[in-house]
């Protein structure tokens, strides 16, 4: 298997002493994460699914509104997320004021607010793609 610099690859790790992995022709078991340049295309895919935009003016993620969630987004989520130095309102051009956003939305089914309370005015990515992935991976 020949790779290029930069590309994302799949290891399998065998055992720890010695160390013995090799890489893999297979996408790993839970979430594949696609980097895109354009949102509007990643949201307009056939398997798109469940179409989340993240933000802290969203709406709460609690039990209950996961628990009604859960059925639409069983065949799939696309989930997207902003960045510390903008938000993804901010990033489309859209007020947070407007969220949700009605049907004229840049594509989103809805917004969900992961890390409520959260004391801070930004979530670093990484952490607020633990606290989404994480309730989106339960079941029943």
């Amino acid at each position: 298997m020949t790779v290029e610099q930069g590309e994302r690859v799949t290891v399998r790790v065998s055992s720890r002493e010695p160390v013995r992995a090799r890489l893999v022709d297979e996408n790993p078991p839970g979430f594949t994460v696609d980097a895109c340049g354009d949102i509007q295309e990643a949201l307009a895919r056939d398997d798109a699914g469940l179409c989340i935009g993240t933000s802290r003016h969203g709406d709460e993620l609690t039990r209950s509104r996961l628990a009604e969630l859960a059925p639409r987004y069983r065949d799939g989520a696309t989930v997207v997320f902003g960045s510390p130095g903008r938000g993804l309102p901010e990033i489309l051009g859209v007020s947070p004021d407007d969220l949700p956003v009605e049907p004229d939305s840049p594509g989103f089914d809805l917004w969900l607010n992961t890390v409520p309370n959260q004391g801070s005015e930004v979530v670093r990515t990484e952490e607020a793609v633990f606290a989404t992935l994480a309730p989106l991976a339960l079941r029943d």
